[in-house]
């Protein structure tokens, strides 16, 4: 996802807020999760949370036959994210189950202003349907934290020149010096990490809160370093990190250190490639590229 898909969020948002209309409430409100379930990376979030942290419809059913404060307390104290990932499925229930013509804030009755409030669809939209949106975009926000490091990793190592034909004597010299950067721009990380597909190279957490545990889980982002000598060696390093990140449910970043300028094409959707060039030519002389598709 970049910024023009982070607008196109917020447009949505802006027109779906927009929209007065009782009768036509709950079309408004399925077109609006549509198309932000068309943004990929919207669709993405929105699954892992829910495979995370899974309802069954039985749950709704039960639920919608007590009254609210019944279940509402037990509900916000299992933490954010369940409470959200209740939220996406209840809306979810509810738009296979109910009548269309029964809105959905009149049955999500928590986010109500009062019980005799007229605003019912105004708060449904700024405090059951909002903080949906938030989390999306904070998950942007933090991964594009992360890519921006690394940028700046590399961009380090090209300006002051930090390593010459002599320095590299290993993929692991290179993960020693990433990970020293990363510890001196005060980032927590896991270092070779151990899963059932090998040893993944970064863990760098990408949240608030350190986790005690080495896996893979929720808000943690993998980097796989790769020193370029051939074009099929950079494709199978493709080939680990997407197992990776099949297994840890995460989105990643494909970090190589080359000699040579390199151009990829077909990138998975949730893998960013970026080059730390470690050669002695100059921008200006760099004029032949390899182009690598991840598709052949």
């Amino acid at each position: 996802m970049d910024k023009t898909e982070v607008d196109l969020i917020e447009t949505y948002y802006e027109q779906y807020c927009s929209y007065k209309s009782e009768i036509m409430f709950n079309y408004a409100t399925d077109s609006f999760f549509d198309n932000i379930e068309s943004i990929s990376f919207c669709k993405e979030v929105i699954n892992k949370i829910v495979v995370e942290h899974p309802i069954e419809d039985a749950v709704f059913e039960e639920d919608l036959k007590t009254e609210w404060f019944s279940y509402y307390n037990n509900l916000i104290n299992k933490g954010h994210e369940y409470y959200l990932a209740y939220c996406i499925q209840a809306y979810k229930y509810l738009r296979k189950k109910k009548d269309p013509f029964e809105k959905y804030y009149d049955i999500i009755l928590w986010v109500r202003e009062s019980n005799t409030s007229t605003n019912d669809q105004r708060f449904f939209k700024t405090d059951f349907v909002r903080p949906i949106i938030d989390y999306i975009l904070n998950s942007y926000k933090k991964e594009s934290h992360i890519i921006h490091l690394i940028k700046r990793y590399c961009e380090r190592i090209e300006r002051f020149r930090e390593f010459d034909n002599n320095n590299i004597k290993s993929e692991r010299d290179l993960q020693k010096h990433f990970a020293k950067y990363l510890f001196d721009s005060g980032h927590d990380f896991y270092k070779e990490v151990d899963t059932c597909n090998g040893q993944l190279d970064f863990c760098i957490l990408n949240n608030d809160e350190y986790l005690s545990s080495w896996q893979c889980d929720n808000g943690q982002y993998i980097v796989e370093v790769k020193m370029y000598r051939d074009q099929q060696q950079i494709k199978n390093g493709m080939v680990q990190l997407s197992a990776y990140l099949r297994q840890c449910q995460s989105h990643g970043c494909l970090l190589i250190y080359t000699r040579e300028e390199l151009e990829f094409v077909n990138v998975p959707e949730n893998i960013v490639v970026l080059t730390a060039y470690v050669g002695e030519k100059q921008p200006s002389k760099r004029t032949n590229k390899i182009s690598i598709d991840f598709k052949e």
